[in-house]
């Protein structure tokens, strides 16, 4: 009888997994492509306001061109880059898209203030 559960404890212990069983296929890890985390998109001089606001106190030509970067670094297929300085007042908008991310990026300034508003949308 003591044979008998030798056998079954080794049988168990073999189908638990503790023998490899080379007649079953390994599966193989799918790579998958993650979007940026918003953090990825914080222009690096700038501080920030809200979920998805900061402020900075460099010139809007120069956050709007780190952006415009940013996107191309990143291989960003589809891209629109509108920039306006009305008397002062700038409002630059990005967006851009590739297979796997969209993200939207709006700098503002009026004559008025001392820092620009930067407004960072990603979309999965």
């Amino acid at each position: 009888m003591t044979k008998f559960w030798l056998v079954a404890v080794a049988a168990l212990v073999w189908m638990m997994g503790a023998t490899p069983r080379p007649w079953l296929p390994t599966p193989t890890p799918t790579p998958v492509v993650l979007p940026q985390p918003a953090g990825s998109w914080v222009y690096p001089n700038s501080t920030r306001q809200d979920a998805n606001r900061w402020k900075s106190g460099d010139d809007p030509g120069v956050i709007t061109n780190w952006y415009k970067n940013k996107i191309e670094a990143l291989g960003m297929n589809t891209k629109s880059f509108v920039q306006t300085n009305t008397n002062g007042q700038v409002l630059n908008k990005l967006v851009a898209a590739n297979d796997n991310i969209k993200v939207s990026v709006e700098i503002s300034k009026s004559p008025s203030d001392s820092q620009a508003l930067i407004l960072v949308v990603p979309f999965k």
